[in-house]
């Protein structure tokens, strides 16, 4: 299963879109990027600002996705994703 973590709540009815400003990361891209959840608790949240995020579930089948920087940890999904490939799994606080 992978995954992708927001401040932006409500994704399971929107849909995740490609083209937002990142939480993390240099600027805006043409793909999400999306996680186990280890790369989720042990990397994104390091570099991530402190504050509360929603974390999705995502079905990654039929979507166009590749390895990103960290294989089998991390991968990209090229355009956005539908709101019928991703659930919503619970709220968290980084600090």
């Amino acid at each position: 299963m992978w995954y992708h973590l927001s401040q932006i709540k409500g994704l399971h009815y929107l849909g995740i879109c490609c083209r937002q400003r990142p939480t993390v990361g240099r600027g805006r891209s043409d793909c999400v990027y999306i996680g186990t959840l280890t790369y989720i608790n042990d990397q994104y949240a390091k570099y991530a600002p402190p504050g509360k995020y929603f974390l999705y579930a995502v079905d990654v089948t039929g979507l166009p996705v590749e390895k990103g920087t960290l294989p089998g940890e991390q991968m990209r999904c090229w355009g956005d994703i539908p709101e019928d490939h991703v659930s919503f799994i619970k709220e968290m606080v980084i600090k």
